[in-house]
């Protein structure tokens, strides 16, 4: 919401989320702070939304509002499902934009990621993710060890 509270900010924010009730909670937020008409809620599978986005010839009805595309996307928060860490990675580099910017949250995963005795689906996600992030020639990355771990992954 800083991001749009700024008076200097004149793009749009699009949110993926499966959610009904937690996105009422954020919706009332955005209209309390007159930033419905900014930010807009896309409830379903983030995993198709952005290959929808990705594969557009003309704008679905929820995404009239945006130019979408490949490389047409600025910045991008991935804090979803964690097992699908790997799988948005590639689309979402496909949305990004050159120097365009990701922001992955919970990439430490409370040390899970780094003790391979935890095994469960959502920390081999984010141990996948990490991996393919780190070996990708495409992107530069830093990895700043704030609470659950945040990478900070720029588009060459």
């Amino acid at each position: 919401m800083k991001v749009c509270a700024n008076q200097k900010f004149d793009g749009k924010i699009l949110c993926c989320d499966i959610s009904e009730e937690w996105t009422n909670v954020a919706r009332k937020y955005w209209k309390e702070n007159g930033l419905e008409n900014k930010i807009f809620l896309k409830l379903g599978s983030a995993l198709e939304t952005l290959q929808v986005l990705i594969d557009l010839k003309s704008a679905p009805t929820w995404a009239s509002d945006f130019a979408f595309g490949p490389s047409s996307i600025d910045l991008f928060f991935l804090d979803a499902d964690k097992e699908n860490y790997p799988n948005y990675y590639p689309l979402i580099l496909k949305l990004l934009k050159p120097d365009g910017l990701l922001i992955a949250d919970n990439v430490l995963w409370d040390g899970s990621v780094a003790d391979l005795s935890h095994q469960e689906p959502s920390t081999i996600g984010i141990r996948k993710f990490n991996e393919l992030v780190y070996n990708d020639s495409l992107v530069d990355v830093s990895l700043a060890p704030i609470a659950d771990g945040v990478s900070l992954v720029r588009k060459r």
